[in-house]
């Protein structure tokens, strides 16, 4: 706890990491190479860091939509739990960092300094993660989402030069994929792809909101 938080989060992802690969792992080009995703590393990374937070998936999404979900309905939360179900064994970058956001800003403020320097440090690898998913991983929904999620967390704890960066990135995400011409028609209401739609709005409008 004496640690910077910089440092603690460098050893932190060298701790994820150790994860990933098995003990006999070399970084020598000839050597064999352990077969590995960027889906699956940033699984194991995510889950390393629920872990030394002492954080549990399940009661972490539960907080979530009991909570923030009330004012920030953007979730889908049929098919976020149906996703959730096989995070165990199978899950994209982009979802894993979108529970990671919502570990993030579902955590209670603390007057105890150490329990303030903990959360700080899941801040940064948070927002560490999102660059790294953002670097490898094409714009996605899940993406854009998470990073509604890191702004709103930073706007609400007086990050607002950081949070007005976040924002500003998902609303170029967003428009990439077509989020905001999305439309949602009566004709096909209930229908998948009526769904689809309108998850895709309640994320643009959680979006312009947080940048207005």
């Amino acid at each position: 706890a004496k640690l910077s938080p910089s440092l603690r989060l460098s050893l932190l992802f060298v701790n994820s990491l150790a994860e990933v690969f098995p003990p006999e792992f070399s970084a020598e080009p000839k050597s064999q190479q352990f077969p590995t995703t960027i889906d699956s590393i940033i699984h194991s990374q995510v889950c390393h860091i629920f872990r030394a937070d002492g954080k549990y998936i399940d009661a972490v999404a539960a907080r979530y939509f009991q909570g923030v979900h009330t004012w920030l309905p953007i979730v889908a939360r049929k098919r976020f739990l149906e996703r959730l179900a096989h995070f165990e064994h199978i899950s994209s970058a982009d979802f894993s960092i979108l529970l990671l956001a919502m570990g993030l800003i579902t955590q209670h403020p603390s007057l105890d300094t150490s329990t303030n320097q903990d959360r700080e440090v899941f801040y940064l690898a948070t927002k560490t993660m999102f660059a790294k998913v953002q670097a490898f991983v094409p714009a996605s929904l899940c993406l854009v989402q998470a990073g509604v999620i890191l702004s709103f967390y930073e706007y609400a704890h007086g990050l607002i030069e950081a949070a007005y960066v976040t924002i500003g990135t998902c609303a170029r995400m967003a428009a990439a994929i077509g989020l905001n011409n999305k439309q949602c028609s009566v004709e096909l209401q209930g229908s998948e792809a009526w769904l689809d739609d309108e998850e895709a709005l309640c994320t643009w409008w959680g979006l312009v909101i947080c940048d207005r």
